[in-house]
């Protein structure tokens, strides 16, 4: 004869209404479950659901339980998360959460049960006891989490007589409500200013608000080229807290007014002309080639390419500073193609009338620019595949 088992009854004691953590933590849940077997074939099974009180987004990327060296992730459906574990023991003492990025108000509901195994007649039996179940708050404290800088360039060669943009992004990651970003800017010279933020100590500080339009001022009156390193540090701030981002850093070479050879590297170069006559090359990498009012005068001067790359999502071509076009038909209006011989001018028109400014793309034909037969085929079509694969940046791009 067998007698199979019967999973006992657990009760809950010493349960906390509340407890408070902080993000990124583990936080000790300070619970005694205990079955009332002490059979060592019992264990106690566990349902533990996370849900948010306030904001759905307070249980966004909670990690996981531990009990006694057993780790279960949660998984996250809407504003609830759950976990489930069964650990090998008639009692357990404490729950250890790994809240990740949650923070927030929480209810964490526990809902256990015994489980009691045995070999009956050469066969494996089970039973689960009643479920019980208890709700304690969770206030996890908001940290701020390192936040993430993004640059569109890696090395700027431009002349001093326009605002020249940094190209930068700073986001922050699963940000509280008053978490705030910051930048720190080392390796800019006394004599060069930004056009946002302020100078603090050797320092230059700028806060999120204003990094997306950041640029370098501009200063007519620079007589001597200026090469420096732009020292990027990004950093988040909540509560007198301070989470500190991966460092960036970007090569300026600044150029007082005058004819230029502008040559970048193998990485992201950023070019701006000037008042001059320019001979500009990119190299390797996806490079910007920009025009500035600067560029537009009485006389038209002429800027040369060496190396456009007319491949999609390469090289590119910016004439949102010169043109007010937003799209190909506009733009149509305010530049002629023309080739000329092996190369390919670009004839400037910001008032559709007489030409204001040249750009000589050398070795490259319509054909090039078009990525087929040209023949045929309108100005404004082939201004149009340049703006699709990201070759010619308008007001709109």
């Amino acid at each position: 004869m067998g007698v199979n088992p019967i999973a006992d009854e657990i009760e809950f004691f010493n349960v906390p209404e509340k407890v408070n953590g902080n993000e990124d933590a583990v936080i000790d849940i300070p619970i005694d479950i205990v079955s009332q077997e002490t059979n060592s074939n019992e264990s106690i099974a566990l349902l533990i659901t996370a849900k948010a009180v306030n904001d759905s987004s307070s249980i966004d990327d909670i990690a996981s339980i531990r009990i006694d060296g057993k780790t279960a992730r949660f998984v996250q459906v809407g504003d609830t998360a759950t976990a489930v574990i069964i650990v090998a023991a008639s009692s357990i003492n404490s729950i250890e959460l790994f809240a990740g990025d949650a923070f927030g108000d929480i209810d964490l509901t526990i809902r256990a049960d015994a489980r009691d195994t045995a070999t009956v007649l050469g066969s494996n039996k089970g039973d689960f006891g009643p479920a019980k179940q208890e709700t304690i708050r969770l206030k996890i404290t908001p940290e701020p989490d390192a936040p993430i800088l993004e640059l569109t360039h890696d090395n700027i060669l431009a002349e001093a007589s326009s605002d020249t943009p940094l190209g930068l992004s700073l986001n922050l990651v699963n940000p509280a409500a008053d978490e705030q970003g910051m930048l720190t800017i080392e390796g800019l010279p006394d004599e060069v200013e930004l056009t946002a933020g302020q100078r603090v100590g050797d320092d230059w500080e700028v806060s999120q608000d204003d990094i997306a339009d950041l640029a370098i001022k501009a200063d007519s009156d620079l007589q001597n080229d200026l090469n420096f390193t732009l020292v990027l540090k990004p950093s988040a701030e909540l509560n007198g807290n301070t989470a500190d981002g991966a460092v960036e850093t970007i090569d300026v070479e600044w150029y007082a007014k005058g004819d230029q050879t502008l040559s970048g590297n193998y990485q992201r170069d950023y070019i701006s002309s000037g008042s001059g006559d320019d001979v500009m090359t990119g190299g390797l990498g996806a490079d910007t080639f920009a025009f500035t009012g600067e560029d537009i005068g009485i006389l038209a001067h002429t800027d040369t390419i060496t190396d456009f790359d007319v491949s999609a999502n390469t090289d590119s071509i910016d004439l949102s500073q010169v043109l007010s076009a937003t799209n190909a038909t506009d733009a149509d209006k305010q530049l002629d193609l023309v080739e000329d011989g092996t190369s390919l001018r670009i004839d400037l028109k910001p008032n559709e009338g007489s030409v204001r400014h040249h750009i000589v793309l050398e070795n490259t034909t319509l054909d090039d620019l078009y990525g087929s037969d040209a023949t045929g085929v309108s100005e404004a079509d082939i201004i149009q595949k340049m703006l699709d694969d990201q070759n010619l940046i308008l007001s709109s791009n």
